[in-house]
């Protein structure tokens, strides 16, 4: 079978929808289905997929495409990548040419050895009483074990070498991973031995790495795990977020543990909306990750570890996402495995509904060590102050300001108030300290300016949604498209891709279509933005059904703009020039952006004869009873 097809074949068979559950929650919303865009920050679902034209697009950021594309964006994979991976997935096979399986190659071949090595480990733990006897006491159900593919690394320095070569695995790729380590005379060894294995699944189910915990009491180093390759990146990836992603979208909110025996431990328990950072604080790039899923985090760290320290100290950054962050605070000593050992399920959800935000909890921090004298009491003060000046919405942080006076400012009203005031004047100071020049401001250009482009932005708005109304009405009814045809033709529209588009449905109606086939149409576009018009046309919620005269009546208007364009290009004027010069003659464009630009630059009046004569030109071109050509609707 040639690629192209076994492309197409794949496109056919791979379920968009399904898939792209797999890393957004999606709801029904009429044909299409809805979540928010995993490639953008939004609060607000605009991302829709098409199980219809096999396709996704985001009316947010623009983002679009098929199964293909998806996979690649959301993986960071090449398109080869993305085609083998979903070929498996259906039993097809994937071949594709020298070049492309160079570019493929390592990534691949990573996750293969990785799942090699998974594999070899399960067997292992099959084998070895004393691992599972440390997992019996860890009170882990063979449910649980199998759930998540636990293993076992014997206490032998080439055991999985051994394994490797008897399984024709490229021993370098598996030093890559992080499974074997170089000898200095040459050869390999095992990385990890007499370790309970944590396979590291990423949620397409494949293996990026692992974690290993000793069973040793004498070893220093009580976990370890894979180093950073090209498929694995601690940084954004979570472990467990494949078992537990659709518990997440579920319950709205992630929790995030620092341990693989945490998440476990959990989900054994009851609660799979859990996950665990791999030897990291939590990043924005997680916090980015989990955010496609809920809308919540709840950090369930041990409040003395390095991991709560590193995101206290970087909160700031974590504001302005699409996310809460909010803090569980523990009981002192105690892990989630802990907790919910000796609390049950029920005494951890009653801990987990007293969580707060990130913000309550370093404003906590912050007050728990006040001093009482004068200085101490300021130094507090100004530390809730540059706490609050990280909360970028000016309501939410008055809010914050007026509890802190609440609980620590007494009884007395006078005293909250003044309290709240210094908050908010040192968060001020502070944020003012720190800030560069603001990035526009209204006196950065005149008014008279700023009216006239507002004028041209409105005039192309205008054009641009009766262009698009048109568009799509035509793809919603044939009989009307055939209408149009008599009126308008594709040179009759500004942009490259709108022509394109016009011309493709022209196409289907020479072919005597009783209706326009999208997914044909689709089909039938170059890749690129008359395709993206296309989509966004076919997947759009139509509110309210275009009238067809209404339309048509759009077609003739269109028809007169684009006629009147060139008498537009042409027109020419005379500017009064000043006594002894030769008149200079200007196309209309050429006048009217000379005229802006000297507006801009302080170098022209309203009394000014140019000024006079462009606005003179301009009502006469554009008024209405002529072609109207500036008007917004």
């Amino acid at each position: 079978m040639e690629q192209d097809s076994i492309v197409a074949d794949i496109k056919e068979r791979v379920d968009i929808v399904a898939l792209i559950s797999r890393y957004v929650p999606l709801k029904q919303a009429g044909r299409n289905f809805k979540g928010l865009c995993p490639f953008h920050q939004e609060k607000t679902p605009s991302f829709n997929v098409s199980r219809e034209y096999r396709s996704f697009k985001c009316f947010g950021c623009d983002a679009s495409g098929d199964v293909f594309e998806f996979l690649q964006r959301i993986e960071g994979l090449t398109f080869v990548e993305a085609a083998e991976r979903l070929a498996r997935e259906v039993g097809l096979e994937f071949r594709p040419s020298g070049a492309s399986v160079q570019q493929a190659g390592e990534r691949e071949q990573l996750a293969q050895v990785n799942e090699f090595a998974a594999r070899h480990f399960q067997r292992r733990l099959g084998e070895s009483e004393a691992a599972r006897d440390y997992l019996a006491q860890r009170g882990l159900s063979e449910e649980t074990i199998r759930a998540f593919g636990l293993g076992y690394a014997p206490e032998s320095w080439d055991d999985l070498l051994h394994a490797l070569s008897a399984g024709q695995q490229d021993l370098q790729i598996a030093q890559r991973a992080g499974l074997l380590r170089e000898r200095e005379g040459g050869g390999y060894y095992d990385y990890f031995r007499h370790r309970i294995m944590f396979p590291i699944v990423n949620v397409a189910g494949r293996t990026v790495g692992f974690g290993g915990r000793t069973l040793s009491p004498d070893d220093p180093a009580k976990y370890m795990n894979s180093p950073e390759t090209a498929l694995f990146r601690k940084g954004r990836t979570l472990y467990g977020l494949n078992l537990a992603n659709r518990a997440i979208a579920e319950a709205g909110y992630s929790i995030v543990v620092e341990g693989y025996t945490d998440v476990i431990a959990l989900r054994q328990a009851g609660v799979p909306n859990v996950v665990a950072t791999l030897g990291t604080a939590l990043t924005p790039d997680h916090a980015r990750v989990l955010a496609r899923y809920g809308e919540e985090i709840v950090l369930a760290y041990d409040a003395d570890s390095a991991g709560m320290a590193a995101v206290v100290r970087n909160a700031r950054s974590f504001e302005g996402l699409p996310v809460e962050v909010k803090v569980l605070e523990l009981p002192e000593g105690m892990d989630p495995d802990d907790c919910v050992r000796a609390y049950g399920k029920e005494g951890f959800l009653a801990a987990l509904d007293e969580r707060t935000t990130l913000i309550e909890y370093r404003l906590a921090l912050v007050f728990r060590d006040a001093g009482e004298d004068p200085d101490a009491r300021l130094r507090t003060l100004r530390e809730a102050a540059l706490v609050l000046r990280d909360i970028p919405d000016r309501v939410r942080r008055a809010e914050f300001a007026r509890r802190i006076a609440e609980r620590w400012a007494g009884s007395d009203p006078d005293a909250q108030s003044r309290m709240q005031r210094e908050l908010l004047f040192e968060g001020r100071a502070a944020k003012d300290a720190t800030a560069g020049p603001p990035a526009s401001s209204p006196g950065a250009r005149s008014f008279v300016t700023e009216a006239l482009e507002r004028g041209r932005t409105g005039e192309q708005r205008g054009r641009e949604r009766r262009i698009r109304d048109m568009l799509g009405a035509m793809l919603a009814d044939v009989g009307l498209a055939r209408r149009i045809r008599r009126v308008l033709g594709p040179a009759g529209l500004p942009r490259a891709a709108q022509q394109q588009l016009l011309e493709g449905i022209y196409c289907q109606l020479d072919s005597g279509v009783p209706e326009i086939a999208g997914e044909a149409l689709l089909e039938a576009l170059p890749d690129g933005e008359s395709r993206d018009l296309a989509l966004e046309l076919l997947m759009a919620d139509q509110e309210a059904e275009v009238d067809p005269e209404v339309a048509l009546a759009a077609a003739r208007r269109i028809r007169q703009e684009w006629e009147g364009a060139g008498e537009k290009a042409l027109y020419e004027t005379c500017v009064e020039p000043p006594e002894g010069e030769v008149i200079d003659r200007v196309a209309f464009e050429e006048f009217e952006r000379e005229v802006l630009q000297r507006i801009q630059e302080g170098k022209m009046t309203s009394d000014d004869p140019a000024y006079v004569r462009y606005h003179e030109l301009r009502r006469r071109f554009h008024g209405r009873g002529q072609l109207e050509y500036w008007e917004g609707s």
